[in-house]
């Protein structure tokens, strides 16, 4: 079976934003503008540079088919269209009954009204293909509804893009930009507590190695079992090290070595930062079974550069090709769906309101989930602060404490009841 959503270059969701003006004439302006922007993430941070290629691209899609094919769609934008844009992400509706008025009127929440008559906007479509334009888009960026995290990303990256060309490179050129359509946008989106919308409790953690476990028993093939076993080390590996999925895709066996007696494994992260990652013996078990499972020795060798730490399915003889953080991403929703499925399917009480809770978290996880789910449970069972931001690569150890400390919330419910309880008796 092949591996989902494997993509090679810069193809992120079906999704290209052309980076040669040459090949894209009349857009040199906005290309220009959003290339000069990227550049500096190119090589600092890639990750960051396709999250923020995506969003670009996902704007100027947007500005075409409202203002037509122009050079500088950038410049044309107004905060009316920076509106538009946000109810396009989100799914807001627009009010059919009211006549025609350009005001947007803020209710103190995510919602605003801006009225209108007619047919509606092509943004309201939700066809899976895109419209055509001159960006590379394939799959239509508005057919889904995006949570609010990635919205909140969303326009804090386009703010970025207008505040970068909005400033002068020296004293004799002038800003490509002199506005912001973003600047004030903040206000409308709901802030949401990142730290508890990302974080799952353990019993999701052994559901998934559990389903895991289930599919090489149940398979028929050996890319069935080769599948199986990798989705089980993909989950350790994520879980337990603490690591994105752009830093798992990138990671090598030679980045796993034993120094001290203590296994560790040389991870790349934002910044092209290099940062040790201690492994536990359980952990280095899981990778030792999947190394056996592709046939290679148990240990890691140093002179494995070539292997991936993740190898695609898509192996050719002795060439290990990774797996793209999109894969990744792939594999893992496809997981937790099934694992909600199995769960449901097998309980004897499927509507029990934990088992409902339970199966609805494993559908809503994604892999960055892992990374504050495992740092968290440990954080909070009292692994030092200082180490948990050095194996996490924070800078500063106050991002993880905003990040991943969590108060025992069962402690405090128990401290509720309690005080129910004498209040009964009173």
């Amino acid at each position: 079976m092949p591996d989902h959503h494997e993509h090679d270059g810069e193809i992120l969701n079906g999704l290209v934003l052309a980076a040669d003006a040459s090949h894209q004439p009349g857009l040199l302006f906005d290309l220009t503008a959003v290339g000069n922007w990227l550049e500096p993430f190119r090589r600092k941070s890639p990750h960051t540079h396709r999250a923020y290629q995506r969003v670009a691209a996902y704007w100027l899609y947007f500005l075409e088919q409202a203002h037509g094919h122009h050079a500088d769609l950038l410049r044309r934008a107004g905060p009316a269209d920076a509106h538009d844009f946000l109810r396009a992400l989100t799914h807001e509706a627009m009010d059919d009954g009211a006549p025609r008025s350009t005001a947007i009127r803020a209710s103190g929440t995510s919602h605003f009204e801006l009225t209108r008559t007619g047919p509606a906007p092509f943004w309201q479509e939700r066809t899976p293909k895109a419209l055509p334009n001159h960006f590379g888009v394939v799959s239509n960026p508005f057919a889904r509804a995006k949570s609010h995290r990635s919205v909140a990303q969303t326009i804090a990256g386009l703010s970025s893009l207008y505040k970068f060309n909005n400033t002068k490179r020296s004293a004799s050129d002038d800003a490509l930009l002199d506005f912001n359509p973003f600047a004030d946008l903040g206000r409308f989106i709901i802030k949401h507590d990142a730290k508890t919308d990302r974080v799952f409790e353990p019993t999701a953690y052994l559901r998934l190695l559990a389903t895991t476990d289930q599919m090489l028993q149940q398979a028929e093939t050996i890319t069935q079992q080769q599948r199986a076993i990798r989705l089980r080390w993909i989950t350790v590996a994520l879980f337990n090290l603490w690591i994105r999925i752009s830093e798992l895709s990138g990671l090598r066996m030679s980045d796993f070595r034993q120094r001290g007696g203590v296994w560790f494994a040389s991870v790349h992260g934002k910044g092209r930062k290099v940062r040790a990652v201690e492994i536990t013996p359980a952990v280095m078990k899981e990778l030792m079974a999947y190394r056996e499972a592709l046939g290679l020795p148990a240990l890691p060798q140093r002179q494995e550069t070539d292997i991936s730490a993740v190898v695609s399915l898509r192996r050719n003889g002795s060439h290990y090709p990774s797996m793209t953080p999109r894969a990744l991403f792939g594999e893992i929703k496809e997981l937790g769906a099934v694992s909600a499925d199995r769960l449901l399917a097998s309980h004897a009480s499927p509507e029990d309101l934990e088992v409902q809770s339970l199966a609805e978290r494993l559908r809503q996880i994604s892999p960055h989930w892992f990374r504050h789910s495992g740092a968290s449970e440990a954080i909070n069972g009292h692994f030092p602060i200082a180490d948990a931001a050095e194996r996490l690569g924070h800078k500063d150890p106050a991002i993880t404490v905003r990040m991943y400390y969590h108060g025992d919330a069962k402690r405090r419910v128990g401290a509720l009841q309690a005080l129910e309880q004498a209040r009964g008796e009173d």
